[in-house]
């Protein structure tokens, strides 16, 4: 009898196991998705935009980067701050999270800082930047540092 319970707490953990994984992929796809797609736009051109839609279809309106132990404080739309809420900025140094707006929509991206690194130029933690934001890749001790151009 404890045989049986313990192959059934066996699929049940196997079960949620793989629904985890299915869970997770969305926001890896989307992050991967824009990273592969900021790469080959950074290739091309020495000043570039950023990918102008994220997560399928949103077309953004404004971005809001945040950076390890960084809080946006001031003048931010209150979705951005709401979103940039419940980013916990202190759990890590080697991660940046991009918050897009679309009118009153959010898509926050967790992104590592090894392959694009946002957050190794200081900016203002209130900044934000519109899609027509020009952008430029500086390599830096073999980071590819993305940095607002000038």
């Amino acid at each position: 009898m404890s045989d049986v319970k313990v192959r059934s707490v066996q699929a049940v953990s196997t079960l949620s196991l793989a629904l985890a994984g299915v869970l997770l992929l969305p926001g890896c796809s989307t992050a991967s998705s824009f990273e592969a797609e900021l790469e080959d736009i950074s290739s091309k051109s020495r000043t570039f935009n950023l990918p102008s839609s994220v997560g399928g279809d949103m077309a953004w309106d404004e971005l809001l980067i945040v950076c390890p132990y960084a809080e946006p404080k001031g003048d931010v739309h209150p979705v951005l701050a709401a979103a940039a809420s419940e980013v916990d900025a202190d759990s890590s140094d080697d991660l940046q999270w991009l918050i897009f707006r679309s009118n009153e929509d959010v898509s926050t991206l967790e992104l590592s800082r090894i392959d694009f690194d946002f957050c190794s130029r200081s900016f203002s933690a209130e900044e934000t930047f519109k899609p027509e934001a020009q952008w430029e890749m500086i390599e830096d001790d073999g980071a590819s540092v993305i940095v607002p151009a000038e």
